[in-house]
Parts: structure tokens; sequence; C-alpha cells
């Protein structure tokens, strides 16, 4: 796992923090956002079911894999699947995230039900814009 922690993005991040900004997560052609702003929703969700807001179409995903909420200042994201999401976040260590929970900070990926960032595919990009 050493090695897929040092893949770089595709894309250089405008800005990464936590706190006061907004989420936003890119799959494909699909992008949410969820924030703090009175008009955006707090929480979203991933998997494989159409109901959920970032669908990922991939037999390793779960019909719900995954939620992210704002919890007071910080982006909280749950694995609910039966096979883990791999985080990669970007300049760290990347990490299994099996049944539980992990606060998103700055930007990187995240691989739903197994580890793609070395194909780059069924990967969600994510990233913290401050003051958004």
């Amino acid at each position: 796992m050493a090695d897929i922690g040092k893949e770089k993005p595709r894309e250089k991040p405008q800005a990464a923090a936590s706190g006061d900004g907004k989420l936003v997560l890119a799959y494909d052609d699909n992008r949410i956002e969820i924030g703090p702003g009175k008009d955006m929703p707090r929480k979203a969700s991933l998997g494989r079911d159409s109901s959920s807001q970032l669908v990922i179409p991939y037999n390793y995903v779960s019909r719900r894999h995954a939620s992210v909420e704002l919890v007071r200042d910080r982006y909280v994201f749950t694995d609910h699947s039966a096979n883990g999401t791999y985080i990669h976040p970007e300049g760290g260590e990347s990490l299994l995230v099996h049944g539980g929970k992990m606060f998103l900070e700055g930007s990187g990926y995240m691989s739903l039900g197994q580890s793609q960032i070395d194909e780059m595919k069924h990967v969600v990009h994510y990233q913290v814009i401050k003051g958004s």
C-alpha cells in the first residue's frame, strides 16, 4: 500500500483545508457539493444504488457503500460497506476504512470496494475548498 499513497492526482487542488469550506466529490462527469451554506446539503451518500447522491456502478461497490456528512466544521466519511473504502489523501498514507469513520481534509481520492488508484477506475476525487 505504500506505493499507492504516493500516486499524484491528475489535477492540482485549488485550495485545501478543513473547516468552513465546502466538500466537492467527483466521479466521472458527476459532481456533488456538501457544505455549511443554507442552500447546500450537509450529507451525501455514495453507492451502487440509484438513490445515492453519487452513484458508482461497480461490482465491488455496495448499494449503500458510504456517506459523508458535515459535522460541526469537519467532513466525516463513514463506510457502511462489505468491502471497505481505500482513502488516498494527497501527500499522505493510504488508509482502509472498513465499517468505520474518518475525517476528510485537503484533497485526494477514494476507491470504493477495491484499491483502484493505479488504474484510476471507479475512483472518487474529494476536495475540501476553504471559505466557499
